[in-house]
């Protein structure tokens, strides 16, 4: 009787949805970690540096393909836009990002090989990014289990690909070429699918409601570009200032943050997101106050099993896993730790900022930030190297998180006051 109601409670749908969303949580988090391991063992220090400046570039390029619009288009639980107006706006904005990303490898005059890697890895986001427009909508509709196994059937295929390509050819430009054109058969064949069982869409281009989608998630946009540029910035002066090896370091310290962040991330914006837009759009601002608190309390849990782990086993993993001597960096690697925790816990407070029509207000203080520690982190990596980039990087994120904390809270309190509808 007791296994009847546990298999009768894992067949339901939202079970099933926050299930499958935190293992494409996992494996997505996971991704880039990997891929790292692989190259430190397999094509050498130098190889993993500069897969980890062009995992960094990517990863800025990403946000301007998502736009800011996935959290939008989550909690559009009223279909303000059409699933046509989200798709035409990502491939304009993946058309920007392609167009940026080789103005960039033009810009920065990297020799040819290190071209393709940014370029081949970019293209695992870029790939990624479309596909997530029919993710959105199918998590608009409670259908986030489908998303969330063809996001695991990807990356995972993606990873298997990566792998055995890179040991038969021991070459890291075929291995990221094979895993672009893995990646790709994979989602088309998911939006093939979406095409045939949940949407019929035959693009076009919308210009007024294209624009009016942009204009509404551009302060997202933005703030969300500004803090992943915060956060990468150390490896960005590092790849230009230090050696490729310096740059694997740092990719690797910062790994489990990475991981911790996208997990924090895909979490607070997957299928959660939807239920607190539900729960506020229903209710009231206590109502959202309330859920806000139990996410975090969940994120405060993550966070302590995290910091044990790190504190615990991290350098000593880390150095196993990377065949790296990292024994000279605990100190560095404890000023990551933290600013990525802090990061991750971040994500709870965003969600309500974007219920609460805030983004304006954030994006204001994040450029601040920017324009304040910009300089003084270019200082602090170019005089004290790795020291200096993970000392930066935990400041940021306690200004970002402070001020987040305070802007949610006084919001908040006007409105039960009275002073704000």
């Amino acid at each position: 009787m007791y296994l009847k109601r546990v298999i009768e409670k894992v067949n339901k749908p939202d079970f099933q949805n926050n299930l499958w969303t935190l293992l494409a949580s996992g494996v997505t988090s996971v991704f880039s970690a990997v891929m790292l391991l692989l190259t430190v063992r397999i094509a050498g220090l130098a190889a993993a540096g500069f897969l980890g400046f062009a995992i960094a570039v990517a990863t800025l390029l990403y946000i301007v393909v998502m736009f800011g619009v996935r959290p939008v288009q989550a909690v559009d639980v009223k279909h303000e836009f059409s699933l046509n107006s989200y798709l035409g706006l990502r491939l304009c904005t993946a058309a920007l990002a392609t167009v940026a990303i080789f103005i960039f490898v033009l810009a920065g005059r990297f020799e040819m090989d290190r071209v393709i890697v940014i370029i081949s890895f970019f293209f695992i986001y870029l790939t990624d990014g479309v596909a997530d427009v029919f993710m959105g909508n199918l998590q608009q509709n409670s259908k986030m289990r489908i998303a969330g196994r063809m996001r695991v059937c990807a990356f995972i295929s993606a990873l298997v690909a990566f792998s055995a390509a890179i040991y038969i050819t021991r070459s890291l430009i075929i291995a990221l070429i094979v895993t672009d054109v893995v990646i790709l058969a994979v989602y088309i064949v998911f939006i093939w699918y979406c095409r045939m069982h949940f949407q019929w869409v035959c693009v076009k281009f919308d210009i007024a409601a294209i624009k009016a989608l942009a204009f509404s998630t551009l302060p997202l946009l933005l703030s969300w570009f500004v803090a992943s540029y915060l956060g990468n910035a150390q490896k960005y002066f590092l790849g230009f200032l230090h050696s490729d090896e310096t740059v694997a370091i740092v990719s690797i310290l910062i790994m489990p943050t990475v991981a911790f962040n996208l997990l924090c991330n895909s979490f607070f914006n997957g299928a959660e997101v939807t239920k607190t837009a539900q729960i506020y759009s229903a209710g009231t601002i206590n109502d959202l106050a309330r859920r806000i608190r139990y996410q975090l309390l969940i994120m405060a849990g993550l966070a302590a099993i995290f910091l044990l782990c790190c504190f615990t086993f991290g350098i000593p993993l880390l150095s196993w896993i990377y065949r790296t001597d990292l024994s000279s960096y605990k100190l560095e690697f404890t000023f990551i730790i933290l600013g990525g925790t802090l990061n991750g816990g971040i994500a709870a407070y965003s969600v309500a900022l974007l219920l609460l029509r805030l983004m304006n207000k954030i994006l204001f203080v994040v450029v601040a930030i920017a324009v304040i520690s910009v300089p003084v982190m270019l200082f602090l990596v170019t005089q004290h190297g790795i020291a200096g980039a993970a000392f930066s990087h935990f400041v940021i994120f306690v200004a970002y998180a402070s001020v987040s904390y305070m802007i949610y809270h006084i919001e908040v309190k006007n409105i039960r006051e009275g002073i704000v509808k």
